[in-house]
């Protein structure tokens, strides 16, 4: 029986994801923000000539976060977009890409959603965005946070060390719920840190090994996942308010310029690029 190419399941969430994200924050932006972490540049790595196979994953990477780039920036989707190694006919396609990739980092700082590519958000329901996020990070720490378990009693310790003052998710979102906003840079770059996945497992090793000093079988399997899934949860809930607290210290009209960014760069690239897709699939 011949053998068949299948891309990686985590792969196909991301794709599955994208093409249903309609803003920069809630479930899905988040779920796309893990999903990204799980890719690896390995897979879309050209190992000899050319062929189908990665040019489809490459097709399959650009799918999953070209749309992502504009609606959700903070999900980190250009810096999954930067694994990909396509060249040949696909060089409007591939500029598209890049020009997008550099106005996402633009946006980073602002709450995006399909009417807001349109048109920039009042800076009073900013505001009111802003106080809610700000309610909703204290009501998550505070009330939510320590009320949740994990069914292995060390993963529950870390998780309630971590909320302890001075604990990573406690300076997380500490100046969230204070509504700091003179401390945006100091939280994103928490919110980066706790939300990649190596930074994350050397964490758990040091607070269960060394600030708890416990001994015995690595925290694994199921309980891992769910203090990262907790993890994630807690640096989602921060990026919601970084985005509006950043958006806030910026003027419409920079927003409705980087609007136009995206407008011009697909105006001057996106038929083109359209066309060596279907020029790909006429060959096929």
């Amino acid at each position: 029986m011949p053998s068949h190419h299948v891309p990686h399941p985590d792969l196909l969430a991301g794709l599955a994801l994208a093409t249903r994200v309609m803003s920069s924050d809630g479930e899905l932006a988040a779920a796309l923000a893990r999903r990204f972490t799980m890719y690896q540049r390995e897979w879309f790595e050209q190992v000899g000539p050319p062929s189908s196979w990665s040019t489809a994953l490459n097709l399959l990477l650009i799918a999953s976060t070209l749309r992502p780039m504009m609606l959700a920036p903070a999900s980190n989707a250009f810096a999954a977009a930067d694994f990909r190694h396509l060249e040949g006919q696909f060089g409007s396609l591939l500029q598209l890409v890049r020009e997008v990739h550099a106005t996402s980092q633009k946006l980073l700082g602002f709450r995006m959603d399909a009417g807001i590519l349109r048109i920039a958000a009042g800076e009073a329901a900013m505001r009111q965005q802003l106080q809610r996020a700000r309610d909703a990070a204290h009501d998550w720490l505070h009330e939510r946070a320590p009320g949740k378990s994990i069914k292995f009693a060390p993963a529950t310790k870390i998780w309630l060390q971590w909320l302890k003052a001075d604990g990573d998710i406690h300076n997380l979102l500490t100046p969230v719920s204070e509504g700091n906003v003179e401390a945006v840079a100091r939280v994103r770059t928490l919110a980066m840190k706790l939300g990649d996945r190596e930074h994350f497992l050397s964490r758990v090793s040091e607070t269960d090994r060394k600030v708890l000093g416990r001994k015995g079988a690595d925290i694994e399997a199921g309980a891992l996942e769910r203090l990262w899934d907790l993890s994630c949860e807690a640096v989602g809930v921060a990026n919601r308010w970084i985005e509006l607290a950043s958006s806030q210290n910026e003027t419409a009209d920079r927003l409705r310029e980087l609007v136009a960014e995206l407008q011009t760069t697909y105006g001057k690239l996106g038929e083109r690029a359209r066309k060596e897709l279907e020029t790909l699939a006429g060959d096929d």
